[in-house]
């Protein structure tokens, strides 16, 4: 139920645009309600009133006395709300300026669950006078910026965490082993474990996932390539078999230039997540960008 003060701003209102209008029947479309209506609404306002606002009938509508120091007490009212509201607004857009500096993993924009467009556009929208600074960078490399003040955000895998991070997973990343059309493994059709371990293997240089050290254990390493770009190509090249995500091999798999090599054994899922330093949470930009990261990401988790 609506309270009396409720109904006071709702009636104003219908009598401010009567006003304006010069009659109950001009005010029809712009307030979208019958005639019958806002004359019902119009006799309540002036009964809580104590007096008429307006002469209506056959000899046209004009203002009371009352009527028009309502009139002018009510305009210079919604005016005074309309300022503050316009106040309130140029406060938080002040509260959300400054710089944001935000990492994620190299080729995670490929990833079809990773909203990052989407939530730069709504934080643009909502912090237009912010500036952002973005970079790509591998795992290992993120989790340095962050440690060493250089980065506020970082979107890397959840289990790259230390104590003094916050995190929110964001989504799930699957990675394969691969090899290419150029190595002695893609045309077999079975392969044995004792041939995998006599394959060159190429390894990101440092693990950010128990399952993945179990499984490198298995290789030996003759190459290294933080950065998945660099990883991928010596993948291609035909000397090495490598994980990737499955992600980033997807368009070469489709041109048959990569196959994934025994999936259903060797791969492992990580969470990717958005991380920062405990000490950094009350930054105002960072809680806002984390907070759309998070709620874009549930809604799509919901939706899929």
């Amino acid at each position: 139920m609506k309270t009396d003060s409720e109904l006071d701003l709702r009636l104003l209102k219908q009598f401010v645009a009567v006003a304006e209008c010069g009659g109950l029947s001009a005010a029809e479309q712009r307030l979208q309600l019958s005639r019958s209506t806002i004359s019902t609404n119009l006799a309540e306002l002036e009964s809580r009133l104590g007096f008429s606002l307006c002469h209506r009938g056959r000899g046209g509508f004009s203002l009371t006395r009352e009527g028009k120091s309502v009139y002018a007490a009510a305009t210079e009212w919604m005016q005074a709300g309309s300022n503050f509201q316009t106040r309130i607004d140029a406060l938080k857009h002040e509260q959300l300026q400054g710089e944001l500096v935000i990492a994620f993993s190299d080729d995670s924009l490929n990833h079809p669950d990773f909203r990052f467009a989407q939530v730069v556009a709504q934080f643009k929208q909502r912090a237009p006078r912010a500036r952002l600074r973005v970079h790509s960078l591998n795992p290992q490399a993120i989790m340095a910026a962050l440690q060493n003040g250089e980065a506020h955000i970082g979107i890397a895998p959840q289990a790259a965490l230390t104590e003094r991070l916050f995190c929110k997973p964001l989504y799930q990343e699957l990675s394969q082993l691969y090899c290419s059309k150029q190595h002695p493994l893609f045309a077999k059709q079975t392969i044995a474990e004792p041939e995998l371990r006599q394959a060159d293997y190429v390894s990101a240089g440092y693990a950010w996932h128990q399952a993945l050290s179990t499984l490198e254990a298995k290789f030996t390493t003759l190459a290294t390539a933080p950065e998945l770009e660099a990883r991928t190509a010596l993948i291609l090249s035909g000397g090495y078999v490598g994980f990737l995500p499955v992600h980033v091999a997807r368009p070469w798999v489709e041109q048959r230039q990569l196959k994934a090599i025994l999936p259903s054994s060797l791969h492992f899922n990580i969470c990717m997540a958005a991380l920062c330093l405990e000490q950094q949470r009350n930054n105002k930009l960072l809680q806002h960008f984390f907070a759309l990261l998070n709620d874009t990401h549930y809604v799509n988790a919901q939706k899929n």
